[in-house]
């Protein structure tokens, strides 16, 4: 059974507290440790403060009570040293200074160590220090750190580039890059014209920078490629325009985009001039929609009926399929195949191409935000992700809501309901051109 011992507490009364020391490198007094300390005392006003120095060979250990770790406050314990007298079986308790265990750290003497190497000194100064204080934590490294450590700042010291490293590639890279400054000026490569450059190579349809109206920023004779604009065939819309049957018979049969069929109203005006052209637009609409839903890898075989058998598939001439192959896709010859695959560049083109023809179908360019949701539907995307399509070829946003006269009956029927959408217009105002409406071009923020 354990003794009892009788524990007291000492008075100190003029006496100094004892100091109690730590060394954070694992030095102990048995393992040759500093074999002569020296106790400074410094009245600070409402303390006295104590710095403990500890000499070895040359390094110092330094334990100050100023640190931060020692201010006075709310602490989970103090510290207090025990001498135990086994004689008479008891324990004296003695204070220790700042009720702390004092943190002894290495130093070289010599330099300066905290805020007051820092402080003042011209350049040349600081980058000497600066210097000096690498070599001196590279010297304590070695000594008392651990071998990860080493090898982690032999690391960062191979993988820092300084110039008297360099040697004569210093000068080579210095002239190297004058002579891309000096070229690039010779060019004429200035921000504006890189700027122009970059605004030309958009993901657009052909385009009119400096035009004030949507059909003059796209006009229509450019917006099919090659020459398949003859070969779109609006006369299916004309006849389920204006007869129920030929409608049903193409929603069921899926001979027209679902889209396109809900806006069959835009082709039920008295201007048959205008019908004519609005139906030729949403046919047009329709195979760009048909051909965004085919896969982004298409093979056409010669032997089992060629392009013929693949423009009956998706509903379209052969030549508007040809055309629109040539823009959307890039072309290669596998095992006596041809091959269109489509990237995301030509993806993103494709929808612009989308975006623009279906704001032309429509009165004003504007579309409602019922249109606007339903043609979200068929590209299957969410609205706001449309939106920022539009926005990227100059078309305008403004949230808005979709009303109930808005919605289709067959939409009613499955089970829509009003909802958020966007009213979206192609330069709703005139006096803005159509490269003054397009997003600007973000550049990085310059380093200071």
């Amino acid at each position: 059974m354990p003794k009892r011992l009788k524990v007291s507490v000492a008075e100190t009364q003029g006496t100094a507290p004892s100091v109690a020391c730590y060394f954070p490198s694992g030095q102990q007094q048995q393992q040759q440790g500093p074999s002569k300390y020296a106790i400074f005392e410094t009245n600070t006003g409402r303390a006295k403060a104590y710095t403990v120095i500890g000499q070895k060979e040359n390094v110092e250990y330094v334990g100050d009570t100023r640190g931060d770790e020692y201010a006075p406050g709310a602490h989970p314990c103090n510290y207090v040293m025990g001498v135990l007298d086994k004689a008479s079986g008891s324990l004296q308790l003695l204070p220790l200074s700042s009720t702390r265990v004092l943190r002894m750290e290495p130093r070289l003497p010599g330099l300066q160590y905290g805020a007051a190497a820092r402080a003042g000194g011209d350049e040349g100064e600081v980058e000497e220090s600066r210097e000096q204080r690498l070599a001196t934590n590279k010297m304590l490294v070695e000594a008392f750190g651990s071998t990860r450590r080493r090898r982690q700042l032999n690391a960062r010291e191979e993988g820092t580039v300084r110039v008297e490293k360099l040697g004569d590639s210093a000068d080579a890279l210095q002239a190297y890059m004058g002579k891309v400054v000096t070229d690039a000026e010779a060019q004429g490569f200035t921000k504006d014209k890189i700027m122009s450059q970059v605004s030309a190579a958009r993901h657009l349809p052909p385009h009119n920078l400096e035009a004030c109206t949507a059909w003059e920023a796209y006009p229509w004779d450019t917006l099919v490629p090659g020459d398949a604009a003859g070969s779109i065939r609006p006369g299916r819309l004309l006849k389920a325009a204006q007869e129920y049957e030929a409608e049903k018979e193409m929603r069921e049969k899926r001979k027209i985009d679902p889209y396109v069929l809900s806006r069959l109203p835009l082709l039920r005006d008295p201007d048959q001039r205008l019908v004519k052209h609005k139906a030729q637009v949403l046919a047009y609409l329709s195979a760009l929609l048909t051909l965004k839903k085919a896969q982004r890898f298409i093979q056409i075989d010669p032997l089992g009926g060629g392009l013929q058998k693949k423009a009956s598939d998706l509903k379209m001439s052969s030549e508007l399929l040809e055309a629109l192959l040539k823009a959307f896709y890039h072309y290669s010859h596998r095992d006596g195949r041809e091959c269109y695959e489509q990237d995301k560049e030509r993806e993103a083109l494709l929808v612009a191409y989308i975006c623009v023809t279906a704001l032309l179908a429509e009165p004003g360019a504007s579309l409602s935000p019922a249109s606007c949701s339903a043609l979200a539907d068929a590209l299957k995307m969410p609205v706001s992700d449309l939106v920022v399509r539009f926005r990227e070829v100059g078309a305008t946003s403004v949230p808005s809501s979709i009303k109930t006269e808005d919605i289709s009956t067959e939409e009613k029927q499955k089970g829509a309901k009003p909802a958020r959408s966007y009213t979206v217009t192609l330069l709703p105002d005139p006096r803005k051109t159509l490269g003054q409406s397009l997003p600007a071009i973000k550049l990085p923020a310059k380093r200071k």
